[in-house]
């Protein structure tokens, strides 16, 4: 009988023992899953942030891979080139660029490889073929694991109207 109640006994604090771990384990998987969810918020919050930062910018922003396929913009640009979001994914550098400055965006990408920031004005087309000039700040960056071109594109249109009035007050 003895044996039978230290037995019992010992089979109690194993169980209470055992109660004891698990209680531990679930209270930590609960603070660990509280804590990704913090987290997931966080970084949800960060990237809600980054965005409107990045649509609120009064220039143009264009990102292209060395491909020169597009891989994002922000609202601003949208609009100056009269483009959708999902036709973007189409368009390549050279689709909106005047084709007289063909030529010098083709060098200009060479500057970038070489390690280059570049400062450019060229002629933009936008969707109905309205041209635009453009004053065109590239240099590379890293967007993850990859390389990519940034562009911070200026419309100069009220700049030329401007420079154009000066020469005719001139002459």
């Amino acid at each position: 009988q003895t044996f039978q109640k230290t037995a019992l006994i010992s089979g109690v604090i194993i169980v209470l023992f055992s109660l004891g771990i698990l209680a531990f384990v679930f209270t930590f998987l609960k603070t660990t899953e509280r804590n990704l969810t913090t987290q997931q918020q966080l970084i949800e919050k960060s990237k809600r942030d980054y965005k409107a930062l990045f649509n609120s910018i009064a220039d143009s922003i264009l990102i292209f891979d060395w491909n020169c396929n597009f891989i994002d913009c922000n609202e601003f640009a949208l609009n100056l080139l009269g483009y959708s979001r999902e036709e973007m994914k189409n368009i390549k550098p050279r689709d909106i660029v005047h084709p007289d400055y063909h030529e010098l965006m083709r060098n200009n990408l060479q500057r970038l490889k070489d390690g280059e920031t570049t400062l450019v004005e060229s002629v933009n087309l936008n969707k109905n073929g309205v041209m635009i000039p453009v004053e065109i700040r590239s240099r590379s960056i890293n967007i993850g694991d990859n390389n990519a071109i940034l562009a911070v594109v200026r419309n100069i249109s009220d700049r030329k109207k401007l420079e154009q009035n000066l020469k005719l007050k001139d002459n």
